[in-house]
Formats: structure tokens, sequence, C-alpha cells
């Protein structure tokens, strides 16, 4: 998650606001209370879809 975070905080620094930088970088700053470092709520969640076919014979 960190690493999702920092590289998004990497490719839209110049057009993200003041606001939402320093919201970014108080969500990776491993001191801060409010870090993804520190919340027992976030996590990554992926799915996978699989699509499978009968071809008639």
């Amino acid at each position: 998650m960190t690493a999702t975070l920092e590289r998004l905080r990497e490719q839209t620094a110049d057009v993200l606001d003041a606001d939402d930088r320093a919201t970014l970088d108080r969500l990776l700053d491993p001191a801060d209370e409010a870090s993804v470092h520190r919340r027992p709520d976030v996590f990554v969640l992926v799915a996978h879809t699989v699509h499978t076919a009968v071809r008639p014979a």
C-alpha cells in the first residue's frame, strides 16, 4: 500500500493542491498517527476474473 501511495505522490505532485499533497505526506509518514503504517483498516483487496467457454463440437 505504501509503495502505491508513494508512486501516486511522485506522479501527481505537480497537479495536486497543497492540501492533497499534505494528506498524502501524512499517510506516508510512519511517525504520524494517521499513517497507513499505523492503521489497521488499510488493506489491499485484489480480485481476478476468469472467463471460460466451451467450443461447440
